[in-house]
């Protein structure tokens, strides 16, 4: 088993795009949208025209400190901004459509995922310790989850995922721990504990889930990638401390693309980290 690995965003010191990217999100354009709390916006980089564009940066959906960002199938972006406690979302084309959330409703929101087919937007509050999902108005249909460290509830919760079937993935990150919920937030599965060993975790952050079902989880702490099947079980790991290509430095958000691309947000290396998982040797 193994990952092709390749990267965007590290230039020359003065040319360089990304300052501190947190949140990741490729759309089915070939659109790699980066929150980068550093600059306070979104940077887009259009992969097919090797372009590269900024947003959020002026007008009424100015960035603060933007965490997590998605779309959904209309090309809509969504960005959840910690510090203005709201989603500010965009059209495909950057053009500012409206901006919903406040103190409150959201104290710390960061990662988000879109359900296309309920049209309803998944928001984790990390110091509500919840997720709480929006319609597209923006109003709040229901929440998941409240603190503790039962099954079903939250510590801290980062980043979150949604696959083909509607499952939702968390990054329960002070309980160091993975929860799946279908999506009306019923409990369905969990795995993980806190240690330094193979399958376990420190500091989880980014999430995302491939079209096979495989797990992808990023741990700040142990500055690397571990790869699961649907039981919890380890297949994977990748990355260590470094700065050359597959090391990484203060990781955190991530995203698995409809073909199986994996975005890994290299914070503190100032990129974006891109991966292909070769699967498992025959």
């Amino acid at each position: 088993m193994g990952l092709r690995e390749w990267f965007l965003g590290k230039e020359e010191e003065e040319t360089r795009a990304l300052v501190k990217p947190y949140g990741v999100f490729s759309d089915s354009q070939g659109r790699v949208y980066v929150a980068d709390t550093g600059i306070s916006g979104l940077v887009v980089f259009d992969l097919n025209r090797e372009t590269m564009e900024f947003l959020g940066t002026s007008g009424p959906g100015t960035l603060k400190k933007p965490t997590g960002v998605t779309t959904d199938s209309a090309g809509n972006v969504y960005v959840s901004d910690v510090i203005d406690h709201r989603v500010v979302m965009y059209s495909k084309d950057g053009q500012f459509i409206n901006a919903f959330g406040g103190s409150d409703v959201l104290v710390s929101p960061v990662g988000l995922t879109f359900n296309d087919a309920t049209q309803q937007l998944y928001v984790v509050d990390s110091k509500k310790h919840q997720v709480i999902v929006f319609n597209k108005n923006g109003d709040v249909d229901f929440t998941i989850g409240d603190r503790g460290s039962e099954k079903g509830k939250f510590n801290y919760p980062t980043n979150i995922t949604i696959d083909e079937k509607g499952q939702i993935y968390l990054a329960d990150t002070m309980n160091f721990r993975v929860q799946i919920f279908d999506q009306q937030g019923k409990y369905l599965n969990g795995f993980g504990n806190l240690g330094d060993g193979r399958g376990q975790f420190s500091r989880l952050k980014g999430i995302g889930v491939d079209l096979e079902g495989h797990i992808y989880t990023i741990d700040a702490a142990f500055n690397n990638m571990q790869i699961f099947n649907q039981g919890g079980q380890l297949l994977l790991t990748v990355g260590k401390p470094g700065t050359g290509p597959g090391g990484f430095y203060l990781p955190a958000g991530a995203h698995v693309d409809k073909n199986n691309k994996i975005f890994v947000a290299d914070q503190l290396n100032q990129r974006i980290q891109m991966f292909e998982y070769l699967g498992e040797a025959e």
